[in-house]
Parts: C-alpha cells; structure tokens; sequence
C-alpha cells in the first residue's frame, strides 16, 4: 500500500482472514495481491487515526486501488473507508452486490451523504482500476480510467476525526457490512493532489509505483 502524505507512523493492525498472497491468485503486480479470503465483517486491514487521512478541508486529494472481486451476490465489497460504525459520518470507496463502484461522504457534518455511483459495473475475477478524487471541488470516480460519475462544490466533506483509515472493508451509511471474498493492488492514498483532473480519461499505471512517496 502506498499511503502518502504525512510521517507514515500510525499502526497497522489486522482482522480475520487477510492476507499477502501468491499461492492460488494472480496479483496484478509482482508476487503478492492483498488477498481477503473471508465475509461478514471479518477481514480488515486498520491504520490508525491521523490527520494523514482527512480529506475534508477542501483541498485536492486521490484515492485509488487495484480491486477484483471473487465473487458475486457474497456481500458487498469494501475497498477503503473512514467508515468504521454507521454513525461515524465519515466516507467510503466500494462495489455493490450489481458490481457498481461507488463513493460516498457525509457533508457538512450532519447525515447528509453525497453519493458517486459509477455508471459502467466490473467484471468477477477482473482486476479493475478505481479511483476517486477531488478536482478543485469537483468529486470525480473513475473505472479504468474512465469518469464514470461526478458533482460539483458538494459541500463540506466529514474527516471523521478519530475513525481509523480501513481497508477492505467498511460499515456503509445504512449500517451494512461490506465484505467479501476480493482482492487488491497498490492501494494510494495522495492528500492535496488530483492526479486524474477535468474528467480526463487516462491509462492506469502498467507498473507498479515507482517509490514511496511518489
């Protein structure tokens, strides 16, 4: 995982069933893929609370990650959230039981979500690139580098201080777990920069990240 920006200290702790593996699944980079071989509410990956993971103050930010999903109708996917309990009022990045990704965050404070549904699905057992970002106020989500959803000047976006950064899996606005069997790749986490600006559609990276920090 690449999280970037910020001293990078915080703990890492892990639940259930999660793993680095090359045994039986073809990663998309390398040798390893984060494999969460397990559902409901079982598999996770915590880095601990941090201003490294508040992207509410208006400023740009990406967030990005290598996804498949290993089966479907299972449970919803969780790929990476600020959403650890359903009153956190935080945000999250996942896939629904129709393979839609979406991102969702709470505005202003309050339970008012805004929601970024993806207009094209993913495959099983495809790796697809998702990412989301901030672009001088506009929230874009992006499937294979293409913009499949957006909105303009949302409002306020809830850092919900104090909540953990969780990967692969998350507590939804509804209060549903999303887990399932999945797995993922180079997960980046960029404050203060929009690498996929203007809707633009661009090619995800064919290697992995050069360095850390980069």
């Amino acid at each position: 995982a690449r999280l970037q920006q910020g001293a990078y200290s915080e703990t890492q702790t892990r639940y259930g069933n999660i793993s680095t593996t090359y045994i039986t699944k073809l990663p998309k980079f390398g040798r390893t893929a984060l494999s969460c071989e397990s559902s409901v509410n079982s598999a996770s990956v915590f880095w601990a609370s941090s201003t490294d993971w508040d992207i509410g103050g208006g400023s740009d930010f990406t967030i990005e990650v290598w996804a498949q999903v290993l089966s479907v109708n299972v449970q919803k996917c969780g790929w990476i959230s600020r959403q650890n309990t359903a009153a956190t009022l935080g945000w999250y990045l996942g896939t629904d039981l129709s393979g839609t990704p979406q991102f969702a965050a709470c505005i202003n404070g309050t339970m008012n979500w805004t929601l970024l549904v993806s207009s094209t699905t993913t495959t099983v057992g495809i790796w697809n690139h998702l990412a989301v970002v901030r672009d001088s106020g506009t929230l874009r989500l992006y499937v294979n580098g293409v913009q499949t959803a957006s909105v303009a000047s949302p409002g306020t976006l809830n850092d919900a201080t104090g909540e953990a950064l969780q990967v692969a899996n998350l507590r939804a606005q509804d209060g549903s777990r999303w887990d399932s069997y999945k797995l993922m790749d180079e997960i980046r986490f960029t404050q203060y920069i929009c690498r996929y600006p203007s809707g633009t559609t661009f090619v995800p990276q064919i290697y992995p990240y050069s360095s850390y920090g980069s």
